[in-house]
């Protein structure tokens, strides 16, 4: 087997694969704010009952990461994302009948929250395994889907439903992105295997490997958790307004497309640089520097009415954002090992998204309220500020003897 450092070495073309697998299945996250207007004149909808779905998709979608975790170490990622696919192009299929707010809980939050629990952690926790020297830039290369899907998604949507209407739109990009996630399924596998010549399978038989009940017994455990549940309650709000901001703004949708774009530059950037970099400074400082970065955003949107502090602020909430769910499964795996990483890092996502899922709610219910989303900005710079605070503390944890 080839040394991951050879280009040809299997691993790098899982890391292609799942570039497609967080392209496709996060075109779909990010593409639903752009339903937003259509849904709110047509179906008469608040922007808080449209952004409910949207909560509660990430709530179904942390939830059942519990399973899809534990499932990938037993199984292996390919079934599992073959089903997410399938998934998600009916839960779109669903949305394209919606007539009341119950459709999009079907749909959105229920099969393609279920489908997006299939893609995300089954994708890392393959990485994790295949990849030692250079799992930052592995995974950061994988997450880049995800800012494609940022500057693609939004636009592909505005499209569609300025061609066909917003029905048509969610069948259409349905079909097309969770195609894609079937088929990226098809070539992942599990691990290296059993070749003692390939340096991922003697790194990963070398080193300590806490079990899920080793783990959730650790102080750094909980640190973690505390870390991500803070950072990731203010991640998904502006993906869930940008559209709607800029309505307010009086730019009209457009101008929330290009706020997508600004923030899918920052990601590309962030996932790169700071994915590299972890790998010689460390998961820790490359976190605290993600999260300064967060902050300064939220200040930025709560203050920023011109068009260039937007712009700003959106393209440094991508660089904070992408990167901290690129270094999310490496600090998992650097903290306790890889053996387990699929059930830990199920787990923790399950604990930390299911309470952050509460952001795009909270911010449109402060909008509704207000008549603005500054404060709810300033909220999210305050609990990333808490989210710095628990990455200074992290430390790996002592493995007891067995």
């Amino acid at each position: 087997m080839q040394h991951e450092l050879s280009p040809r070495y299997y691993g790098w073309t899982i890391v292609a694969l799942s570039f497609v697998l967080m392209m496709a299945s996060y075109c779909l996250l990010y593409t639903y704010s752009v339903f937003v207007p259509s849904l709110e004149q047509d179906l008469g909808l608040t922007r808080a009952e449209i952004a409910a779905p949207f909560s509660l998709c990430v709530i179904v979608y942390s939830t059942m990461s519990l399973v899809s975790g534990r499932l990938t170490d037993r199984v292996g990622p390919r079934p599992i994302i073959m089903t997410a696919g399938l998934l998600m192009a009916a839960g779109f299929g669903v949305l394209s009948f919606a007539e009341t707010s119950l459709e999009l809980y079907l749909g959105y939050s229920l099969l393609y929250g279920l489908g997006m629990s299939g893609a995300y952690i089954p994708m890392s926790a393959t990485l994790v395994r295949w990849f030692v020297a250079k799992r930052g830039l592995a995974l950061a290369l994988s997450n880049l889907g995800g800012s494609a899907a940022m500057a693609g998604g939004p636009f592909l949507g505005v499209m569609v439903i300025a061609a066909l209407g917003w029905r048509d739109a969610f069948i259409i990009i349905g079909l097309i992105c969770g195609g894609l996630v079937f088929l990226s399924a098809l070539g992942f596998r599990r691990d290296p295997g059993e070749d003692t010549s390939c340096p991922a399978f003697t790194a990963m038989a070398a080193e300590p490997s806490f079990t899920l009940s080793e783990a959730r017994r650790t102080f750094a455990f909980w640190i973690m958790c505390g870390i991500f549940l803070c950072a990731w309650s203010v991640m998904f709000f502006p993906f869930a307004h940008f559209i709607a901001l800029a309505i307010d703004l009086e730019w009209g949708p457009e101008g929330g497309v290009q706020l997508f774009a600004m923030a899918a530059v920052g990601g590309v950037f962030g996932r790169l640089v700071i994915g590299a970099i972890s790998d010689k400074i460390g998961r820790k400082a490359g976190l605290v520097v993600l999260l300064a970065v967060q902050i300064l955003s939220c200040l930025l949107f709560a203050g920023g009415t011109s068009v260039s502090v937007l712009f700003a602020a959106a393209v440094l909430f991508g660089i904070g954002s992408g990167a901290s769910v690129a270094l999310y499964p490496a600090v998992v795996g650097d903290t306790f090992g890889r053996a387990h990483v699929g059930a830990i890092a199920g787990f923790a996502f399950a604990f930390t998204c299911s309470g952050g899922s509460l952001g795009p709610m909270v911010g449109g219910w402060i909008r509704d309220q207000t008549g603005s989303y500054d404060q709810a900005f300033l909220l999210g710079a305050l609990v990333n500020g808490l989210a710095m605070v628990c990455a200074i503390t992290l430390r790996r944890p002592e493995q007891r003897a067995r």
